[in-house]
This record gives structure tokens, sequence and C-alpha cells, in this order.
């Protein structure tokens, strides 16, 4: 006989725990998202969250970036998303991200692109 799965808030299965993987490894695994997306637009910035298993990539506040971003969803099989919000200095700009797993990593890519 099994144990019953644990359960969270009203009853819902608590997600299974994922087994560590070193920063080591997920720098491997981003590297190999880059080479993924050769010819698509790269970011200027990008991070590794360790703990939650993440990428987090930047790409610059200019207009080619969205279209960089429609690829980078297009190939990877995520949905772009759009909206008008306020950057840091609190200026008008567009937000652009696109979210998608890669080889079990959450991504999220994404643009402040000001509006001219």
């Amino acid at each position: 006989m099994g144990t019953a799965p644990s359960t969270g808030q009203a009853g819902i299965p608590a997600a299974p725990r994922l087994p560590p993987i070193s920063v080591a490894a997920l720098a491997v695994g981003l590297a190999d998202l880059l080479r993924a997306a050769d010819g698509l637009g790269l970011p200027d910035y990008a991070a590794i969250h360790e703990l939650t298993r993440y990428y987090s990539l930047q790409f610059a506040s200019e207009h080619a970036s969205l279209k960089a971003l429609a690829r980078w969803a297009h190939r990877f099989g995520g949905v772009l998303v759009s909206e008008n919000r306020l950057n840091h200095d609190k200026q008008p700009c567009t937000y652009a991200g696109v979210t998608f797993d890669y080889s079990g990593v959450e991504v999220h890519a994404y643009a402040y692109v000001p509006i001219t």
C-alpha cells in the first residue's frame, strides 16, 4: 500500500518537490537555450534563478525587441503578451513578454519599449 499524496490549501494536491539542479547545470541549459535561439535576437541581460528553476531574459528597450520576442514565442511555443505600462522611470512604455518551458526550466523573456 502506498501513502496518499499530501494536500495543500483546499484539498488540492501539493506540487511535488523538484530535485535540486546546480546553478552550473542551469548555466549549461541557458547556454543551450541561447544557441537554440540563434538568429532570433538575443537578450541584453540574463539571470538564472536556481531555487525556482527559472531563467529571466531582458531584451533592449527598443522596437526591434518586440520582433525578437515574437520570434522567441514562435520558436519556443510561448504566447506573446503586451500592454502599456510605466517603466521604472515612470515613463510610458510597451511591456512585451513571453513565458515558456525549456528542458524543464521556466523561461520569461521580456522588454520595456518606450512609446514614441
